[in-house]
């Protein structure tokens, strides 16, 4: 997750936690009504992150819901602006702050965000949320939803506030290298950087006193790489799952101020298959792994709490297993950062859609590419999927030519963003 951390200001990321004003549109009639202006006229309060599933009443129901959230602003300075973030929310989302659209959004799986800077006011403002997940969901990547298992529709994952500089961080990205004992840097910067420099600085997970390396570069143009020297690292592994926190700080040349700060963690790690054989840590790897469908049983999509996460993946490892396959379903993060601080291997995979069309390859493709952005820096994960079987290649992959070439297309793409984990093509 993206942790982002300005000197100087008191909040920078604001969970918007608790309870919502929530009702279901079976109708159609919000937006025509302008409820994103006047208010939801006649709402329940449900605590988001929320799935409208879990209430009995509204385990079938399907279609259109509001969501509804008073929230407050301090005083902005004129260099920072203000981001409202969104983890993830089921199927189609459309956005209002104090009556004024600012966006849309379709995908369940993957987050999203909107510069609200200039729709918010000091003092009280209003979030608005209408929330579309169709009955007919065949082409929308939705794993096991409906046809096996419980449908997923809401805002189901966190949802929070960033203030950021007009220049920040916007991602960064680790690619650990154990034979040189080196972790490569990506940074990508929100626009182009003048007279602002990068450091990085790597410490153990959790003890940011204990200083392993940091690293300088100046900063040019919006794509930064940098490379930090590890000669003594910890390698991570599921008998020993090391982790180090690495924060990238933006600067001023000028002042040396610290413009964004951005933090993440990453494991030194390697996963490779030669004659036959996982290696890991150029070790051989023998897996024991599980079909994890990941769904809950009071919860559906998220887990009860990080205790009820540890538990489980401690009780896998009890019984043998060494890693997870989760099944047509990004995961949620919590669940992943367990993963990585309790050393269980995991086998990635995107929600398959159900019809082949371009409109489902274009969404399915958007959630692969989403997941891997979000979760690049995991060290647990040491496989990506592309297809579950054939589910959204409708069982024909032997004889069609054009959908062969689409799926070594797609693996080649997702090969060329992430040389350093396995990709399974069609499983």
């Amino acid at each position: 997750t993206r942790l982002s951390v300005v000197t100087g200001v008191q909040t920078c990321a604001l969970p918007i936690y608790g309870l919502w004003q929530f009702q279901i549109d079976h109708k159609e009639e919000g937006e025509s009504h302008t409820w994103y202006r006047t208010g939801l006229p006649s709402s329940q309060e449900v605590e988001v992150p929320h799935i409208w599933q879990r209430s009995r009443e509204l385990m079938q129901y399907t279609g259109t819901a509001w969501y509804e959230k008073d929230f407050e602003v301090k005083a902005l300075s004129e260099d920072r602006r203000l981001f409202l973030v969104f983890g993830a929310v089921d199927f189609h989302a459309r956005v209002w702050v104090n009556g004024i659209e600012v966006g849309e959004h379709e995908g369940g799986f993957t987050p999203f965000e909107f510069d609200i800077t200039d729709k918010v006011r000091t003092g009280a403002n209003r979030i608005t949320v209408r929330v579309y997940d169709p009955q007919d969901n065949a082409e929308i990547p939705i794993g096991k939803q409906g046809s096996w298992y419980t449908r997923v529709s809401g805002i189901w994952q966190d949802v929070y506030l960033e203030t950021r500089p007009r220049i920040y961080i916007r991602q960064v990205y680790v690619f650990p290298d154990v034979d040189r004992s080196t972790a490569g840097i990506r940074i990508s910067l929100s626009e182009e950087a003048e007279a602002l420099a990068l450091e990085c600085v790597v410490t153990e997970h959790g003890n940011a006193q204990d200083l392993v390396v940091t690293a300088a570069a100046e900063a040019e143009g919006s794509l930064q790489r940098v490379e930090l020297a590890l000669p003594k690292a910890r390698l991570w592994s599921p008998e020993d799952p090391h982790l180090y926190d690495l924060i990238v700080k933006l600067k001023d040349q000028r002042t040396g101020g610290i413009v964004d700060e951005y933090q993440t963690y990453f494991g030194m790690r390697k996963i490779a298959f030669q004659d036959g054989q996982l290696l890991l840590n150029g070790e051989p790897l023998f897996v024991r792994g599980a079909l994890d469908q990941a769904y809950y049983p009071d919860t559906v999509y998220t887990a009860p709490s990080d205790e009820w996460i540890q538990r489980e993946i401690r009780l896998a490892k009890e019984m043998g297993f060494n890693l997870l396959r989760k099944h047509i379903k990004i995961e949620i993060p919590r669940y992943l950062y367990w993963a990585d601080r309790m050393g269980m291997l995991i086998w990635a995979e995107p929600p398959n859609t159900v019809k082949w069309s371009a409109q489902s390859r274009r969404r399915f493709r958007s959630e692969l590419l989403g997941m891997i952005e979000r979760d690049f820096n995991r060290p647990s994960i040491i496989i990506w999927s592309l297809y579950n079987e054939e589910w959204g290649l409708e069982w024909d992959l032997a004889n069609d030519r054009e959908k062969q070439q689409y799926v070594q297309d797609l693996y080649d793409e997702v090969k060329r963003i992430d040389p350093t984990r396995l990709i399974c093509d069609n499983s």
